[in-house]
């Protein structure tokens, strides 16, 4: 009996999943990028991946470099860009904190604050 109360009460969580997966879908389609573009998307995630891994903030500096560089080639303002932007300050700001440097994390910071005015 236990199992199928577990089963019953998963139930709404994965329809909510679903339904919000769907929705997902549709505000932000893969189609809506060149594929050379994405083909730089990719690569910068890769950066940040190394800079993540390797607890680097030169690489983690790259890969916001690119993508603030996908961002000011692109036409309009996309959130997914915006996102790995915000990303790599995070990861930025959480590296100099951790190591002390109280200096180079307030750019970070305030550049985040101001883009959170934006939206």
């Amino acid at each position: 009996m236990k199992i199928i109360d577990r089963r019953r009460s998963l139930l709404p969580v994965f329809f909510c999943l679903i339904v919000c997966m769907s929705f997902l879908s549709v505000q932000a389609p893969a189609s809506s990028f060149d594929p050379d573009v994405v083909e730089k998307i990719i690569k910068a995630k890769a950066l940040m991946k190394k800079g993540v891994d390797s607890w680097d903030p030169e690489w983690l500096k790259k890969a916001r470099e690119q993508f603030l560089g996908l961002l000011a080639k692109d036409k309009q303002e996309n959130l997914y860009l915006f996102y790995y932007v915000a990303l790599c300050d995070y990861r930025l700001a959480n590296y100099f904190l951790i190591s002390s440097e109280m200096e180079k994390v307030e750019p970070y910071l305030k550049e985040g604050l101001l883009s959170s005015y934006y939206f």
